[in-house]
């Protein structure tokens, strides 16, 4: 079974939580982060009963050990069906470690398919017929190009959109176009 289809998963009960730490550089060598990494998590949740609230949060540690410090929470109110919830988190500059929590705010929650990564992650859909929807949470001020090709070696600008911090949606038409493929860049 794939992931969020309940056959693995982690439940926890209100005020329960588990962390993982992860090297805050994401190289696994010595050493802090030089500029504020920015880090985009992604996890399908669904609550044991209705009214459950989730917590993504995450907080980040020095060369000092056991001295984590510049906490971020984030809530999810979450129905009783698997539901993708994705946040950002920024780790300061000079973090070592960065502590990812999970977190039973209100009632039972269940995590599955938690990932994060140092790219945003891109959810499509189609909204309605026709049509070919990008979604992904944005960093503030980051600028973002959605691009498209019908051959893999010629990519095209569709659209530029500056991020403000929330998830951004970008629909396409794709009628009378048998293939297309896109792809989202962040422009440095």
């Amino acid at each position: 079974a794939g992931a969020a289809e309940g056959r693995y998963f982690i439940r926890l009960d209100q005020g329960q939580e588990v962390h993982q730490p992860i090297d805050a550089t994401g190289d696994n060598l010595p050493g802090g982060t030089t500029d504020d990494q920015v880090y985009y998590v992604r996890a399908m949740i669904r609550g044991a009963t209705s009214g459950a609230v989730a917590q993504i949060n995450a907080d980040f540690e020095g060369q000092q050990l056991y001295n984590r410090a510049n906490a971020v929470s984030r809530s999810f109110p979450v129905s009783t069906s698997w539901q993708p919830c994705t946040t950002t988190f920024t780790a300061p500059d000079g973090s070592w470690k960065t502590f990812l929590i999970l977190k039973a705010g209100t009632g039972t929650v269940e995590f599955d398919d938690v990932r994060m990564s140092n790219r945003p992650f891109v959810m499509v859909s189609t909204p309605a017929p026709s049509t070919f929807r990008l979604s992904w949470r944005s960093s503030p001020d980051a600028t973002y190009q959605i691009q498209v090709t019908e051959n893999l070696s010629n990519w095209n600008v569709l659209d530029t959109i500056i991020g403000n911090g929330s998830v951004l949606n970008d629909d396409t038409d794709t009628s009378g176009r048998t293939r297309r493929f896109f792809r989202l860049q962040t422009l440095e």
